[in-house]
């Protein structure tokens, strides 16, 4: 999986699929209104709506349902170039929630003991 670094707004490609909370999958691409995230039922949602962490912002109509969670890549069929579909294409980035860990699961996850541990704030 390609890396998308801190700001995955700025990582984005026209042509990239998406697929938000609830499901649906969307293509990025420029209109005549700016960048948007365009379903096949003709549901396009503005890039400016999102945070640069992929999710929506508060403040708007846009449902959290909208952040996105997954971002997939360019088709790798010429003919599929504008099928707004995972199928064909690399997924380039995930949402993961974080881990939560007590210092316990962190010392067995490395194998140190608990008395050579530390932990800083």
């Amino acid at each position: 999986m390609a890396k998308f670094y801190r700001n995955k707004k700025d990582n984005l490609k026209l042509g990239y699929v998406v697929q938000f909370e609830n499901g649906v999958y969307a293509m990025f691409m420029n209109t005549l209104i700016g960048l948007v995230f365009i379903t096949q039922d003709g549901v396009f949602v503005k890039l400016t709506d999102y945070k640069g962490d992929l999710t929506t912002f508060s403040n708007t109509d846009i449902p959290a349902s909208y952040s996105i969670v997954k971002v997939f890549g360019f088709s790798k069929l010429t003919m599929a170039i504008l099928n707004i579909t995972p199928y064909d294409r690399e997924l380039l980035w995930e949402r993961k929630e974080p881990k939560e860990l007590t210092i316990q699961d962190i010392v067995d996850k490395f194998i140190i003991d608990i008395t050579d541990f530390k932990a800083k704030k």
